[in-house]
């Protein structure tokens, strides 16, 4: 039988990783034909670019990295920073998946037993609501990528 914590890592890569959702778009697979000019593109309701979109992954991955002890991986230096052409784009896609991988490799890392367990840092909840939130943070986001796309 497996565990609570292989299941919520399994949650986290369905969500990330192109070809292993069940059925929906994943991170990965939503941006894999977006170019530079569509990523930097901002809506005319003046919702976030997919530039934006990616960015903001990319930083909240290092925040909740930090959780788990790992400090000073490279990203955007705020949220929702603005891609602006080729260069700002794959750096962009390059940092997300270097952070994604950060964290995936936290949480296997992480003891079973502590998945109830907060961080250090005040106003975290447990780990296993972090996985959790991680998730469904990588699908919200890449639901208004795939809406930003058509």
């Amino acid at each position: 039988m497996g565990s609570l914590k292989n299941a919520l890592i399994w949650q986290i890569h369905a969500a990330f990783d192109e070809d292993k959702g069940m059925w929906a778009d994943s991170v990965l697979g939503s941006i894999k034909d977006v170019s530079a000019e569509q990523a930097s593109q901002k809506p005319s309701s003046g919702e976030y670019s997919i530039g934006q979109l990616v960015n903001h992954l990319v930083y909240w991955k290092n925040i909740i990295a930090g959780a788990y002890g790992h400090e000073g991986l490279e990203g955007p230096a705020e949220d929702w920073q603005a891609t602006t052409d080729d260069a700002s784009w794959q750096t962009a896609i390059d940092q997300l998946k270097k952070s994604h991988a950060v964290l995936v490799q936290s949480a296997e890392a992480l003891d079973e037993a502590k998945l109830d367990e907060k961080p250090a840092a005040e106003g975290w909840p447990p780990f296993k609501e972090i996985l959790a939130n991680t998730a469904a943070h990588d699908v919200y986001h890449t639901g208004q990528i795939v809406k930003l796309k058509d």
